[in-house]
């Protein structure tokens, strides 16, 4: 099929008046921006009817394009994965292309180069859209679906992301590896339509505009991302966090919507660092009137603070949370997390306590409290009228809670 393809163009241009198609007119990947483009002499529409019969994914993976053309007029079904995609330019910078591919539901372009700007028209039956490592690309305007289900990009710049106002919705958004040094990503209509957000290995610095305003965001995810961006989502339900640093601040997210949070913070040390405690009380304290607050990590000792140490100047950063989840690989010991957990969430109706490896048996406390009125700070020590532990199937570990809770109360 390339090789009729080929022969059809060769015999097109010979046909036209001063134009001549040799060997090396064929642009190689080696050859960088050598060569003659003379497939772009011919008319419009003949460019467009021969591209029509192109078969783009056997013909374009991993191989150049024949001429500088800024249109692609393809008939896909279904997709269209394009893999070391080529432009043989003869200018500098990059170049604008538009795809118009109406029948396709993904579109992947991957490890491209020559483009600044891509455009996709007519996409109506769009659904993902797959974007990686095109360093060159900085602009990318999406026309076609009103409801988009994935975006993915990936690259070390962040690039402008357009939508046409047809597009009502985008499901999931994810960005990797990629740093955002401007306030595009604050002053972006794009986002106001992304419901879930996911931030992978990402830098956010602090910026003009420190607030970003996401209505429709149900899920924030950021992973291993440097973040001092303030998100503010009123509809936001569910908020993921996970680092390995101490260096990487946990954003101050804004919600009038009561969500469930997510911490995996695994931070060695912690427990005998008092600046490095401070600084994740202030963290955790954004989310005291969580729904539920899970917070992960490898070990129990992470979680674990020394009395001594809590005294110097720290106030219990979670008084407003009532559920508490705690996930670990490896339980250090049961008495000492449970207080250190008392101290976190000073007033909680249930705790629970799991084992990654043993996901299914959840270890539960229950609070029972007398009826009272409290003004301020509550704690559980005052107004408890009773304690349930469930599944603590280990005697020892469940007898040594219950001496735990009955001094406690006296």
């Amino acid at each position: 099929m390339i090789v009729t393809i080929v022969v059809l163009l060769m015999i097109i241009v010979k046909r036209l008046p001063g134009t001549m198609l040799h060997d090396h007119d064929i642009v190689d990947d080696d050859d960088h921006n050598e060569g003659v483009d003379r497939i772009s002499e011919l008319p419009e529409h003949i460019i467009h009817h021969i591209m029509e019969f192109l078969p783009i994914h056997d013909g374009l993976r991993d191989g150049s394009v024949l001429s500088s053309r800024t249109c692609l007029f393809c008939q896909i079904n279904h997709n269209s994965r394009l893999h070391g995609f080529k432009l043989a330019l003869y200018r500098s910078h990059g170049q604008h292309v538009t795809f118009n591919f109406p029948l396709i539901d993904v579109f992947n372009l991957a490890k491209c180069c020559g483009i600044s700007s891509i455009t996709l028209c007519g996409a109506k039956q769009l659904k993902e859209v797959d974007l990686k490592f095109c360093f060159e690309l900085n602009e990318v305007h999406i026309d076609g679906p009103t409801t988009l289900e994935v975006l993915r990009y990936c690259g070390k710049h962040y690039c402008e992301i357009d939508i046409a106002s047809s597009c009502k919705r985008v499901k999931v958004l994810q960005l990797t590896h990629t740093k955002i040094n401007d306030d595009r990503l604050v002053t972006s209509k794009f986002y106001g339509i992304v419901e879930e957000l996911m931030l992978r290995f990402c830098s956010l610095p602090v910026l003009v505009n420190t607030r970003c305003y996401l209505e429709n965001l149900k899920v924030l995810k950021l992973i291993d991302s440097y973040c001092e961006v303030e998100f503010e989502t009123p509809n936001l339900e569910c908020f993921n966090f996970r680092s390995r640093s101490l260096m990487r601040y946990i954003p101050l997210v804004i919600s009038s919507n009561k969500f469930e949070a997510r911490l995996d913070c695994f931070y060695h040390g912690l427990s005998s660092a008092y600046f490095l405690m401070k600084r994740f009380c202030q963290s955790i304290s954004f989310f005291t009137n969580c729904q539920i607050l899970t917070l992960g990590c490898h070990s129990t000792e992470e979680l674990i603070f020394a009395s001594d140490i809590r005294a110097i100047g720290l106030h219990s950063p979670l008084h407003g949370i009532k559920l508490l989840k705690i996930e670990f690989s490896k339980l250090h010991d049961m008495v000492e997390l449970i207080d250190s957990l008392l101290w976190f969430a000073p007033h909680p109706n249930t705790i629970s306590i799991i084992n990654v490896h043993n996901p299914q048996a959840v270890k539960t406390i229950k609070f029972n409290y007398l009826e009272y009125t409290c003004h301020g700070e509550c704690y559980w020590q005052y107004y408890l009228k009773g304690v349930a532990l469930e599944k603590f199937e280990d005697v020892e570990e469940r007898e040594f809670a219950v001496v735990f809770f009955h001094h406690q109360r006296d």
